[in-house]
C-alpha cells in the first residue's frame, strides 16, 4: 500500500482523512498502521476540534 493511500486535508478546525484506494478502499494491516500514525499526530494538534473518516470511490467504503 502507498503512502497516499491516505488523504490528510484540513478545513479550518476539522482534519478530513480519506481512504484512498477505490474502488475497494482496503483496510489492510499497512493502512491500519499508517491511520494510527496520523490519528496520533492528530491528537497533538489542539487546533483541530473534529475528525472526519471518509473513502474515495462511489460504491464501497471500505471492504475490510
Amino acid at each position: 500500500m502507498e503512502q497516499d493511500a491516505i488523504l490528510i486535508t484540513t478545513h479550518g478546525a476539522v482534519k478530513v482523512i480519506s481512504i484512498n484506494d477505490a474502488p475497494i478502499n482496503r483496510m489492510s494491516l499497512a493502512f491500519m498502521d499508517m491511520l494510527e500514525q496520523e490519528v496520533a499526530a492528530i491528537g497533538q494538534d489542539d487546533s483541530i476540534r473534529a475528525v472526519v473518516l471518509t473513502a474515495e470511490g462511489e460504491k464501497n467504503f471500505s471492504v475490510g
